[in-house]
């Protein structure tokens, strides 16, 4: 999976996966991609975004694109990172509705 993602992933990046159970029966898998700098990172040559619980295309949001590339110096998963959170609490924080509702992107 980690080598199919990889190459279809433009400009390429360093992600990482993490792989570990959760409850009984539960198995998680992952995947840590840094924030695009300068560009969005494309699947197959296109980008996109979540809207939601929806995955659209970035091009259909132009006026979200602009906001979501700008720079900011504050990152939520540090945060999380240094916490004391149980791991089913700092699942709930990556959410992608908390994720960018703390960090204030739309």
């Amino acid at each position: 999976m980690e080598n199919w993602l990889a190459t279809r992933l433009n400009p390429r990046i360093d992600f990482k996966i993490y792989e570990f159970d959760y409850e009984v029966g539960k198995h998680i898998s992952l995947f840590i991609i840094p924030a695009a700098q300068n560009r969005p990172v494309t699947f197959l040559h296109q980008a996109y975004i979540r809207v939601g619980s929806i995955t659209r295309k970035l091009a259909d949001f132009e006026e979200k694109e602009r906001k979501i590339w700008r720079k900011s110096s504050y990152q939520l998963e540090n945060d999380i990172a240094k916490s004391k959170l149980s791991v089913s609490e700092a699942i709930a924080l990556l959410s992608t509705e908390t994720y960018f509702e703390r960090l204030k992107i739309p």
